[in-house]
């Protein structure tokens, strides 16, 4: 998982910058639920069935999925100060600009998809200010986004084939892609691939 820089103010005993927490943004934690069937599992599953497997069910196409993130931090004294040997002296200054002018804000987030024998999730942490939302590096700060499999449990192989970002400045989707193969080799066994997003938005909302 991609490191968490930190950052903050030359001297740590200096005064946080008095900043008032913009009315649009997400403080709170968020949890999302949704139940979810995946069409190319189902079809993997029927033509698998056809072929005479019958260890397979198309109820293991269904998913459920569970989005959260947890409630925001902001930007303090002791955040600038720590990040201070990091930063060149004029992202240093950039990013003290920044502070007294704006709320940094960083959330925790993640999302499950649980198939029942198997379970995949894309994890990691954001920051937003209200005008821009970013996983990656911006003003001192580095998010993150992985995906890994939590489980998968014999006859199923579950592999992680992608985990990209897409979007804009104000509202980003975290994709997560991955394959299951169930069984023996085809056409006794079935192997199908599905993917699942979240968007993150500049107000620190979730949505799907």
């Amino acid at each position: 998982m991609v490191a968490i820089v930190s950052a903050a103010p030359a001297n740590a005993s200096s005064p946080a910058p008095a900043v008032a927490t913009p009315a649009n943004l997400v403080i709170a934690a968020q949890t999302l639920h949704s139940t979810v069937t995946n069409s190319a599992c189902v079809q993997a599953v029927e033509a698998a069935q056809r072929q005479g497997q019958t260890g397979l069910s198309v109820a293991e196409c269904t998913s459920t999925v569970t989005t959260q993130t947890s409630a925001a931090s902001v930007l303090t004294a002791s955040d600038l100060a720590a990040a201070r040997s990091t930063l060149s002296a004029s992202d240093y200054a950039s990013l003290a600009v920044a502070a007294a002018t704006s709320t940094i804000q960083r959330k925790f987030y993640s999302q499950k998809v649980d198939d029942g024998p198997d379970q995949v999730e894309q994890q990691g942490n954001f920051y937003y200010n209200g005008s821009r939302v970013w996983v990656g590096s911006y003003a001192g700060y580095t998010g993150s986004h992985v995906c890994i499999v939590d489980f998968d449990y014999f006859p199923v192989t579950t592999t992680i084939t992608g985990c990209p970002e897409t979007g804009s400045l104000t509202s980003l989707t975290l994709i997560m892609y991955w394959n299951v193969t169930v069984g023996p080799v085809e056409p006794l066994g079935a192997n199908w691939n599905e993917s699942y997003t979240m968007r993150i938005l500049a107000s620190g909302g979730i949505v799907y």
